[in-house]
């Protein structure tokens, strides 16, 4: 998609969803918003913004520019995000028709025709595809909203509650289960994403009828876009990533004390009466990031408290949590499933914890590596967040057993989802139980 006439401005107000005062060479401006989401985290007094210029061609319009494109800035620098909602649809289209974006179609089936804005049932789809085996449904969602976070960036949907979403979505279920192929898919208004999630803390309704919608076998597709200030066009699938988890950590004094800020008065009453009349800095800032974490996946009221044996847990039966905490690093996670957390520095092998609580396969890969410390803390992490996760401690532990298959870690426990990351000298591993 190419843009004609476009001019660069600095932003300055938005009055109303509809319109944006601006600054261009000087003189002051108003363009047409073409995206009525909030969009409050790009909409800032001062970022630059890419505007259409319609004053060759006006017509009708009631304003001179069109607000196309805004730079963000983020931790790995500046980011530039189409924000025109009605452009989705036509990328899509391009898209699907060059073979940019590809549905998962069967063999032998290719696309005859496409179609935009189709009737079906009791919606209105953003496009109709014609294969030579089938029809299909494609509902198409602009994503502008990313969030960045140690390293890695997260495109997410909706910004805002949208209750024709989830019918959207639930339309498309109706139509796979009548023999339709069904798609929904995530434009991404940007380029390099590193993956795409719903916006669990804005409407988790929609996230879990995202779910049940790729359980029903519709596809869920991601893809991110080649944005310039006069163009748009679709680029490469982005990994979606629909599982309701957060994982937070905070690495130096300065985010442990924006953590803190979240703690209330029953939290520090509970730390307090854990630890005999004190509580512990450790145990705030793991608190603070376990509730934190619980408002990410949509739990924003969740009570946190501890088991006999001193475990956190929701007092509410659909959260759970688990936190950690090492030199230089805490770290809680929140899921709709039981989960654990362990960091953990890396550290001289301890031999005799090797040979206790590891298997005899375990034992002979650590000693088969390079960096016996690395490998050591690495299943250290996994045996410790594998216990926290099913309750059973360090005799979960020695019961559990890891495999490396290259890059990828096998557990002798199917029903399991195993994240891990680096830091520096510092590993993070979490231990998710699958949905049944």
């Amino acid at each position: 998609m190419i843009y004609k006439t476009i001019v660069d401005a600095v932003f300055e107000q938005r009055p109303n969803r509809f319109i944006a005062h601006c600054c261009l060479q000087g003189q002051p401006v108003v363009a047409h918003v073409k995206n009525t989401g909030r969009c409050k985290e790009l909409l800032q007094p001062g970022v630059h913004v890419y505007l259409q210029d319609h004053r060759q061609d006006k017509g009708q319009r009631k304003t001179d520019f069109s607000l196309i494109a805004v730079e963000k800035p983020t931790e790995k620098g500046l980011l530039l995000i189409n924000m025109d909602s009605q452009a989705p649809n036509q990328v899509a289209q391009e898209g699907l028709l060059d073979g940019k974006i590809r549905l998962p179609l069967a063999e032998g089936e290719e696309i005859l025709s496409l179609r935009r804005e189709v009737s079906w049932g009791s919606s209105r789809f953003d496009l109709q595809v014609k294969t030579n085996q089938r029809v299909w449904y494609v509902e198409v969602k602009g994503v502008t909203l990313e969030e960045s976070s140690q390293g890695q960036r997260t495109a997410r949907f909706p910004d805002a509650p949208t209750e024709r979403g989830v019918k959207h979505i639930r339309e498309l279920i109706r139509a796979k289960e009548e023999g339709y192929g069904a798609a929904v898919l995530f434009l991404i208004q940007m380029k390099d994403v590193d993956r795409f999630q719903p916006n669990w803390s804005t409407h988790a309704a929609f996230g879990q009828a995202l779910q049940e919608a790729q359980r029903a076998g519709v596809a869920v597709l991601a893809y991110d876009c080649h944005v310039a200030a006069d163009s748009f066009t679709a680029d490469q699938a982005v990994t979606v990533d629909l599982s309701r988890r957060a994982v937070c950590a905070a690495f130096s004094t300065e985010e442990e004390e924006q953590c803190l800020k979240q703690l209330d008065e029953k939290d520090h009453a509970l730390l307090t009466s854990i630890h005999h009349g004190r509580a512990l800095e450790q145990s705030k800032v793991t608190q603070a990031l376990m509730k934190r974490a619980a408002a990410q996946i949509g739990f924003p009221q969740v009570t946190i408290e501890r088991s006999e044996k001193g475990a956190p847990i929701c007092k509410e039966d659909f959260c759970f949590v688990s936190a950690s905490h090492t030199e230089g690093c805490k770290a809680a996670v929140a899921s709709e499933f039981p989960v654990g957390i362990d960091a953990e520095a890396i550290g001289p092998v301890r031999e005799k914890v090797l040979s206790r609580f590891f298997s005899t396969k375990e034992q002979e890969y650590v000693n088969s590596q390079q960096d016996r410390d690395f490998a050591f803390t690495l299943l250290w992490t996994l045996k410790e967040a594998y216990g926290k996760m099913t309750g059973l401690g360090l005799p979960g532990a020695r019961s559990v057993e890891f495999e490396f298959q290259g890059e990828q870690i096998i557990c002798n426990d199917p029903s399991v989802r195993i994240l891990t990351k680096r830091r520096e000298n510092r590993i993070l591993s979490v231990i998710e139980r699958l949905p049944d």
